[in-house]
């Protein structure tokens, strides 16, 4: 009878740990983090993905945890973990809305900014035009389910209670976080280079026909070539996204492997 409440104990304790770190997943990860959806959803559906995956553990599986201040700390890691694994993903979709704010900027659309729905705050444009057309890619190509798979194998990986903060996991998220700034140049680079040589046109024209009022005729010129290279270039958008996703999920595994 006390062997039977010894391991109830300790499955309660591992459960209560996976929905802690599927928890902090579902704080911060792409579709599952957004506002949109229903705090309670987010729970329940938390509670089920953690009951599913508790069994998926060895009978024996069992975290040694001394007091409460033991039990905080074990539950401060597994938050941490399911924080790193969604952030690792949401960087992407930070890229791609940095991007959308570069292309704003030069097509005069920087002050034009509309509230993000995910995440209440103000964004641009074509940032927030780029952000959807990213979800629905990322929808289409079960991004979601990548994300589950890589919650799932995050128990293997990095095991309950043995999250190790080393150097070579803090160098991977900062190499990550410096990524945003390149994949964001190489999804824009394309209407930024456009826009950069309309803008450049404008002002070789105004050097060379001082009558002509150039902000007058170049604000509409720069919005109608900026909005037309944005729509030619989502084939090539789709493409590169498809790529920087798959270096995602390597990323994330690598990171996951580094807070082991």
């Amino acid at each position: 009878m006390i062997d039977i409440l010894n391991i109830a104990q300790e499955r309660l304790v591992v459960f209560l740990l996976v929905l802690t770190r599927v928890g902090g997943l579902f704080l911060v990860a792409p579709i599952f983090g957004s506002l949109n959806v229903p705090t309670m959803v987010k729970i329940g559906l938390s509670a089920m993905i953690a009951l599913l995956l508790v069994p998926t553990l060895p009978i024996g599986y069992a975290v040694d945890i001394k007091g409460p201040l033991g039990m905080a700390l074990a539950v401060g890691q597994e938050l941490l973990v399911g924080l790193f694994i969604g952030y690792a993903v949401y960087l992407l979709f930070v890229a791609i809305q940095l991007a959308g704010q570069i292309i704003d900027m030069q097509m005069g659309f920087g002050v034009v900014n509309v509230i993000d729905p995910v995440t209440s705050s103000q964004v641009s444009v074509i940032g927030q035009y780029k952000f959807l057309v990213a979800t629905l890619f990322f929808l289409a190509l079960n991004g979601h389910h990548h994300i589950l798979r890589a919650l799932g194998d995050s128990m293997t990986l990095v095991p309950l209670g043995g999250l190790n903060l080393s150097e070579g996991a803090f160098l991977k998220l900062s190499g990550m976080f410096g990524d945003v700034f390149a994949v964001a140049v190489k999804i824009g680079a394309p209407a930024i280079a456009v826009l950069f040589l309309t803008n450049l046109s404008m002002g070789l024209v105004a050097r060379a026909v001082p009558q002509i009022n150039v902000f007058i005729v170049g604000l509409p010129l720069t919005i109608a070539v900026g909005l037309m290279i944005v729509g030619l270039c989502m084939r090539y958008f789709a493409y590169i996204f498809s790529g920087m996703l798959t270096n995602t999920w390597r990323d994330v595994y690598i990171l996951m492997r580094a807070l082991a």
